[in-house]
């Protein structure tokens, strides 16, 4: 009989703390949905009909190697995208805006050896 009493307490006390951990997700649940419905409605400040997003780059050796070279690409690319019919501006950005992507940025300290790209230091950064 001992048995059986440990047992329903422990189950009562596992059904309360459900009921207790239940009340508080709805009390946050409520705040939190209403947040994100206020940030889906709110001004951005871009205009998202009719724009075109793509992501383009060069892989390879380093950015400092080949700095002329990502010029050249990145004006001609501009010219190619302005060219096209019913473009009306063309523009270049680090990341989207308003997304959740935050770039990475590797790093290495001067006059010390470059790591392997496995090992290479990184950060995250916003502009």
């Amino acid at each position: 009989m001992l048995l059986l009493e440990l047992l329903v307490r422990d189950i009562q006390g596992l059904v309360m703390t459900q009921i207790a951990m239940t009340v508080v997700l709805l009390c946050v649940s409520g705040p939190l949905a209403q947040s994100f419905r206020e940030l889906m409605r709110s001004d951005t400040g871009v205009d998202p009909r009719a724009v075109l997003t793509i992501n383009v780059g060069l892989d390879g050796e380093p950015y400092d190697s080949r700095q002329q070279q990502y010029v050249t690409f990145y004006q001609q690319a501009f010219e190619r995208f302005g060219n096209l019919p019913g473009v009306r501006s063309v523009s270049a950005s680090e990341r989207i805006p308003v997304t959740s992507v935050s770039p990475l940025t590797s790093f290495h300290i001067e006059g010390e050896p470059r790591p392997a790209a496995a090992d290479q230091s990184s950060a995250n950064r916003r502009m």
